[in-house]
Order: structure tokens, then C-alpha cells, then sequence
């Protein structure tokens, strides 16, 4: 349900085709909501079945013709409706933490193991979102402002990155000096 209100945003921000949509996802918000292609063009049909949404054709000489989206005003009131409401805290699955909790009946140097693993996860994801800072901004309107909110989000997810690196070092570390 939430992917409607983030493509009415970009839409919001900036007509543009599905396919334009992916690629602003991808180098916008990819590192905490990911998006596949065959997620994007059923949620665009629905919103446009719903009114949120309308279409211009482009044709295009020697390759197929492009859907451009834009929103209408049923879709710039509906997004007004979602982003004044209070977004809730996400409900995490964290299966490597479930893992842990049962990690209890295995050796510890399994246990130790898996925790290198997720800590060796964690700092491939921090240098990521790192050079994410180095990517080549998509052409849209308000860039500045969109660079700016984008670079927020992914300072975001670097402080997530190292918390959860230097929670992996500490656990690992409180581990191998108990006696399970």
C-alpha cells in the first residue's frame, strides 16, 4: 500500500514513466525501500484505475512508444491525506536476530561465526551507502532540495550501519568471554 504513496510522490515532484520511476528509486531511496519493475507498473495501472494517476502516450521513432505518468488532483489530495497522517515505527523482521535467540541450543563458535558474518554484511552495506554519496544525481525538477533530502537518507542508513557494526563487535566480544 505504501509504494502508491511513494510513486504519487516522485509523480508529485515530476511526470515521467515507470521505467524513470525505477531508476529514481533506485538512486533515491534503494537503501531502505527497495522497488522491483514488476512491483511499479501493476501499482501505476491501480492508481490510475483509482484516478490518482493519468497517462500521455510519447511516441517514440524506432522504439516502443512511452507512458508517461502524471498525477491528477484526485491523486495530489490523496497524497496530502497520507503525508499529513502520523507514519507508525516499522515492524522489523530481523531474522538474523531470530537466529540468535535460537542460537542458544548451538556451539558458540557457530554462533560467533554468524555474528561475523552479519558484521562483515554491515561494513559491505556502509561502504555501499558511503559512495552512494558519489552517484550521479537523476535529472529531475527541485534538484537541490532532492539532493539534500536525499543525502539525509542515506546519513540515515550510515548511522544505522554503524550501530549495527558496532553492535556485532560488542556481542561478539561478549560472547567469546561467557562460558556458554
Amino acid at each position: 500500500m505504501s509504494l502508491r504513496y511513494i510513486l504519487l510522490g516522485f509523480l508529485n515532484i515530476h511526470c515521467m514513466t515507470g521505467y524513470k520511476l525505477k531508476q529514481l528509486l533506485d538512486y533515491s531511496i534503494n537503501n531502505f525501500w527497495s522497488v522491483n519493475l514488476s512491483q511499479i507498473y501493476p501499482t501505476l495501472n491501480e492508481m490510475k484505475k483509482d484516478g490518482f494517476l493519468d497517462v500521455d502516450i510519447q511516441v517514440n521513432e524506432g522504439t516502443p512508444n512511452s507512458k508517461i505518468y502524471y498525477i491528477t488532483k484526485k491523486g495530489k489530495i490523496e497524497l496530502d491525506k497520507w503525508m499529513k497522517e502520523t507514519t507508525p515505527l516499522p515492524q522489523t523482521r530481523n531474522l538474523f536476530l531470530a537466529k540468535l535467540m535460537i542460537g542458544t541450543h548451538f556451539s558458540k563458535d557457530l554462533v560467533i561465526t554468524q555474528l561475523e558474518e552479519q558484521l562483515s554484511l554491515h561494513e559491505e552495506a556502509l561502504e555501499s551507502l558511503k559512495k552512494s554519496f558519489e552517484t550521479e544525481p537523476v535529472c529531475m525538477c527541485n534538484m537541490e532540495k532532492h539532493k539534500l533530502f536525499r543525502e539525509l537518507i542515506i546519513d540515515a542508513g550510515i548511522k544505522e550501519e554503524k550501530a549495527s557494526i558496532e553492535w556485532c563487535k560488542e556481542t561478539i566480544e561478549v560472547l567469546k568471554e561467557s562460558k556458554f
